[in-house]
């Protein structure tokens, strides 16, 4: 049987729960509000909405060459771009990979002492100004 469009294994309907009806100013006003983090008292976010991790696999990848690899790309740029202009207090990023031996896929963003140039420095502050362009924050997603 399927009821709500979930199959259930009892074959009875699932239970709906009722819900207090909310004002949507209430709603509004709530993720509208500001963010500060206790842990960090100088970081505070435009509102409380919020973009989860990804793996958008959009940095440069070549496989004969690892120093080319996990630099933000003008389509990485132009997607956290479009998320800090999307209304988003909160950014966290996709894979970062911390050791370019170690990727989840191609294309991940590598952060890693051994591939630094001044090129790769250039992308990630790129990057970083159109991601944070509205004053949202992003949180990078550490990979190992």
């Amino acid at each position: 049987m399927v009821a709500n469009g979930i199959f259930n294994i009892n074959k009875e309907p699932t239970t709906r729960w009722d819900c207090p009806d909310v004002d949507p100013e209430v709603i509004k006003m709530s993720l509208g509000e500001r963010l500060r983090f206790p842990y960090a008292s100088n970081v505070v976010t435009p509102n409380r909405i919020m973009k989860s991790a990804m793996s958008e696999q959009l940095a440069t990848y070549d496989k004969n060459d690892m120093k080319k690899c996990g630099i933000p790309t003008r389509e990485l740029i132009n997607l956290y771009e479009k998320f800090a202009d999307g209304g988003f207090g909160t950014i966290v990023t996709g894979c970062i990979m911390i050791n370019g031996k170690d990727i989840e896929a191609p294309g991940n963003v590598i952060i890693d002492r051994e591939l630094d140039s001044e090129v790769r420095r250039n992308a990630f502050k790129e990057w970083t100004e159109y991601a944070t362009r509205n004053g949202n924050i992003i949180i990078a997603q550490l990979f190992h």
